[in-house]
């Protein structure tokens, strides 16, 4: 009597896996990817989109825009401001190389004095120094006006007046100083700037 086996019949035809069958796992996953791939980049779209709401909202909001509007004019007096600062570091640059009056100038001045005669009043301006003294004699005013003439800065002495006052001279002088070299700048040109720097 011969055994019955159930099985034979897929034994002998096999398990078999056809090329149809991969291609369409293949197609199906490939649709499955692109599908995921949409949603995620849709998804990605919307959130942007989201923010981008968002920070236009902020710029939008008459607060922000007000407050910007505030930080900018600040920032323009800010930077008019440095601008001043450096037109008054240019202009002290200016006056430090050109003063010719100064302290050791007035002490000069001073140093040419006979004995016996004071300063009563130096009045300083551009270019010109006014002085007014007593002095016990008018050889003594002469002499002072001698000693001064020699001093590099100074162009021209006048003698305004001498004055018998009892038992002394009253007497006023006007210097008039040299005109500072500003390698080949006009000087009126240096007064104008000036005064519309200070204009400003």
């Amino acid at each position: 009597m011969k055994d019955l086996n159930f099985f034979d019949p897929y034994i002998e035809k096999g398990f078999k896996i056809s090329k149809q069958f991969f291609f369409n796992i293949f197609v199906l996953l490939s649709i499955l990817f692109l599908i995921g791939y949409s949603i995620f980049n849709q998804l990605k779209i919307n959130k942007l989109e989201s923010r981008v709401e968002e920070k236009r909202k902020i710029a939008e909001d008459p607060k922000i825009v007000k407050k910007v509007e505030e930080i900018k004019e600040q920032e323009d007096e800010l930077k008019r401001f440095e601008e001043e600062v450096e037109n008054i570091r240019q202009l002290n640059e200016y006056i430090d190389t050109t003063d010719v009056v100064n302290t050791s100038f007035l002490q000069t001045i001073t140093s040419k004095m006979p004995e016996d005669m004071f300063l009563i009043r130096l009045n300083m301006s551009y270019q010109t120094v006014e002085i007014s003294g007593i002095s016990k004699d008018k050889l003594n005013v002469a002499q002072f006006k001698k000693g001064l003439e020699a001093l590099e800065p100074i162009e021209d002495i006048f003698i305004s007046h001498i004055t018998r006052e009892e038992d002394h001279y009253t007497f006023g002088m006007n210097i008039h100083l040299k005109e500072v070299d500003l390698g080949g700048e006009d000087e009126s040109e240096v007064k104008e700037s000036q005064d519309s720097e200070a204009t400003d």
